[in-house]
């Protein structure tokens, strides 16, 4: 199961848990493949449990978001835990705890 939504200022995630995803990230804010949300205000994602994600297990695509007090696990992608991309501003990232993840192929896991 994957969460997304897009151009929206309403808080997109609070207190969902996701286990065994294998189609992509757990939470998702904003576009993707264009980055056309780059300006938009994100919201907040706050006390979420995401586990086993065959990507990110958050990914911040938005400007103005708040990732706070998540727990990200077992997350496979090479980007990392909470991926944050294409030039976003004002995105504060607290109090989340990360543990293993990664490929340990790769020799960046968390």
């Amino acid at each position: 199961m994957t969460a997304r939504a897009r151009r929206t200022s309403i808080s997109p995630s609070r207190g969902i848990w996701f286990y065994n995803s294998n189609n992509n990230d757990g939470i998702k804010v904003g576009i993707k493949e264009t980055g056309a949300d780059r300006l938009d205000t994100g919201g907040s994602i706050v006390d979420n449990v995401v586990c086993s994600t065959n990507q990110d297990g958050i990914s911040v695509y938005t400007s103005i978001t708040i990732v706070d007090g998540n727990k990200v696990c077992h997350s496979t992608s090479e980007n990392g835990a909470i991926y944050v991309s294409f030039a976003v501003n004002n995105v504060t990232l607290t109090n989340n705890y990360i543990h293993d993840n990664g490929i340990s192929s790769d020799l960046r896991t968390t």
